[in-house]
């Protein structure tokens, strides 16, 4: 028979897993409100919609020649280039694209911040202050920069990969980290 002890816990488990899921919740509708309703522009900034073109209707270089083509971001530049050829000239699809990707960071943000803070609603509270600094509005004016979005959640995953490691001592762990921090430096 389970004793009133651990039944008392295994609910206080359940209340636990429900408040990060609503604090996440929470955290992408403010993120939204906050950054995409109304959204500042509706169409694409006429330099960034002449770099989507351009590299749009360019052949894909190949990853080697993006090596040589810009030896100090050449995948920065593939990402780009792989992000013209999502968005084009669409203004939604360049909205959407932000959007997830701020989505992305935001989560990754909140996991790690829990993770290190070991609790919920500090890491809320230090997200949701992350989330609505004046400082990141300029990320969301312009389709161009996403990728930077992109970029800083393959940092926070690194560092996030980087505290499972020393927590559990699992080599995985360790190779995710390297490999996302050496993505994210030649981007």
């Amino acid at each position: 028979f389970p004793t009133r002890r651990s039944s008392d816990l295994e609910a206080l488990q359940i209340v636990y897993k429900r408040n990060a899921t609503l604090f996440v919740f929470f955290l992408l509708v403010i993120n939204l409100v906050t950054h995409f309703i109304p959204f500042e522009r509706n169409s694409i900034a006429p330099d960034d919609y002449k770099l989507l073109s351009m590299t749009s209707m360019e052949e894909p270089a190949s990853l080697k020649e993006y090596f040589s083509m810009y030896p100090d971001r050449p995948l920065g530049y593939f990402f780009l280039d792989l992000q013209a050829k999502i968005v084009g000239d669409n203004p939604r699809r360049a909205l959407f694209f932000v959007f997830f990707s701020s989505m992305f960071v935001l989560i990754l943000t909140f996991l790690l911040l829990k993770k290190l803070f070991e609790n919920t609603f500090l890491a809320f509270i230090a997200t949701l202050i992350f989330s609505i600094l004046p400082n990141k509005l300029e990320v969301y004016h312009t389709p161009i920069y996403a990728n930077l979005s992109i970029i800083m959640g393959m940092y926070i995953a690194s560092f996030l990969f980087f505290v499972y490691f020393t927590e559990r001592h699992k080599n995985i762990y360790l190779l995710f980290s390297l490999f996302l921090y050496i993505v994210a430096i030649f981007s």
